[in-house]
């Protein structure tokens, strides 16, 4: 027998291999054509297994069998982390959070997430809360579907010294 067999994209590689293959045939495993070994990335392929006799004193009475291969993309969210500055203070970033799903160490760098605040905000920004204003850019992953949330951006009151004030009489 030859399966279907449906994966979520994990980084490691994947393939399809038939069951019960009798000892005098050998199997070729092609996706359009081309020999397959097997694969990592997300995606649907069609896999041919390819039967050959290895004694000539048989036939076979199937010379191939079909199966669909099929990796799912992970699903994840990012939102950036709220930010919280004083009045007079350079916007800065404080990085993000994985709301759901999981990003793969080894794709962490791939993606290459970037956390921005927008360009209206700056040192003299109003005291206030500023809603969805820090937002995410990352690199496309053909094995990722990103969801991305914003973040918002709270400006607070700078303390004054006064420390230093006297009454003059």
């Amino acid at each position: 027998t030859f399966d279907d067999q449906t994966f979520t994209y994990d980084g490691t590689l994947h393939s399809l291999a038939v069951k019960n293959l009798p000892s005098n045939v050998k199997v070729e495993y092609l996706v359009d054509g081309m020999e397959f070994t097997g694969t990592k990335d997300s995606g649907i392929y069609n896999i041919t297994a390819k039967f050959t006799v290895t004694n000539d004193n048989y036939v076979l009475s199937i010379d191939s069998l079909n199966a669909k291969l099929q990796i799912n993309k992970r699903n994840i969210t990012l939102k950036p982390n709220d930010i919280e500055v004083v009045y007079g203070d350079t916007p800065i970033t404080n990085g993000y959070a994985v709301l759901s799903g999981e990003i793969l160490s080894n794709d962490l760098d791939s993606l290459n997430i970037q956390v921005i605040i927008d360009s209206t905000i700056t040192a003299t920004t109003n005291v206030g809360n500023y809603e969805n204003v820090v937002s995410i850019t990352y690199t496309e992953n053909n094995n990722y579907n990103v969801t991305l949330e914003k973040a918002s951006y709270k400006v607070g009151y700078q303390t004054m010294d006064m420390s230093q004030v006297i009454f003059d009489d």
